[in-house]
């Protein structure tokens, strides 16, 4: 992700990166520490970048371990991240990465981390 940021022209002193998590939840504990490390945290504009099928619980994971935090969150996805339906029909990988997804949002809201959300699909 780092090369990418850079080849798009992020300044490299502007890039934080965590490279010790393993999970989701580990990786979004671990990037919220080094926001607080540098004052980063309140009352900001939080951009999530992933991949289209991971992006929706990365943002819940957030607002499950900033809950008393006041930010903003921006959803964005690179287009050839896009998984169409048929891939996920017609292999097995990607349909077991989704049934996992759906299982963990699914695990958030029925534990009250999060409220069921409306989702826009256009």
């Amino acid at each position: 992700m780092k090369k990418v940021l850079l080849n798009f022209g992020v300044v490299e002193n502007k890039i934080l990166v965590d490279d010790k998590s393993t999970a989701t939840e580990e990786n979004v504990i671990n990037s919220i520490q080094i926001l607080r490390d540098i004052n980063l945290i309140d009352n900001k504009k939080i951009v999530l970048v992933s991949n289209q099928a991971h992006l929706r619980r990365i943002g819940m994971e957030l607002k499950k371990q900033l809950k008393e935090n006041n930010f903003d969150m921006i959803y964005e996805y690179p287009e050839n991240s896009i998984i169409s339906f048929d891939k996920i029909k017609n292999n097995n990988e990607w349909r077991s990465l989704a049934i996992n997804e759906v299982k963990k949002i699914i695990s958030f809201i029925e534990q009250g981390i999060v409220d069921d959300e409306e989702v826009d699909f256009n």
